[in-house]
């Protein structure tokens, strides 16, 4: 009996870490979720009037990952968004333009905001320390379920 019991430990413990691994997968990285939830902020009103959805289903489906009927729907309406953040000076809110292109020849939509340092995404914060940068782009794209 006790000669089963460490093969069978070990399995278990593998079966742990693959459900660990696969969880953090497809969880998003701390600047994805910002980007998406900049871009829900942005346009998910827009997004979901036109495809019918309560505004919070459609954030729930993009920062948090649930909902992949809903990423599927959106990705079939929107190609992609580009986010351009622009720091004037050190003490200066980032000026922040959010442009989403759609498909099928639906044009472009683009915002403008102005964006205090801590509601900027990590990595964006990091090229602007990092590198003295005064422009850093990103792009977003809708999450494929």
């Amino acid at each position: 009996m006790k000669i089963w019991l460490v093969p069978g430990a070990g399995v278990v413990l593998l079966a742990l870490v693959w459900v660990g691994v696969r969880a953090l997968r497809r969880r998003p990285a701390a600047a994805t979720r910002r980007l998406a939830q900049i871009v829900c902020d942005v346009f998910g009103d827009d997004w979901a009037r036109r495809l019918g959805l309560p505004p919070e289903q459609l954030r729930a489906a993009l920062v948090r990952g649930a909902g992949p009927a809903v990423a599927h729907d959106l990705g079939d309406l929107v190609e992609g968004v580009e986010l351009r953040f622009d720091r004037c000076g050190p003490r200066e809110p980032v000026e922040t333009s959010v442009t989403c292109r759609y498909r099928a020849d639906q044009g472009s939509a683009r915002a403008q905001l102005r964006m205090g340092w801590d509601h900027l995404p990590p990595d964006v914060r990091a090229q602007f320390l990092r590198e003295g940068a005064t422009t850093a782009v990103r792009r977003w794209e809708v999450p494929v379920p």
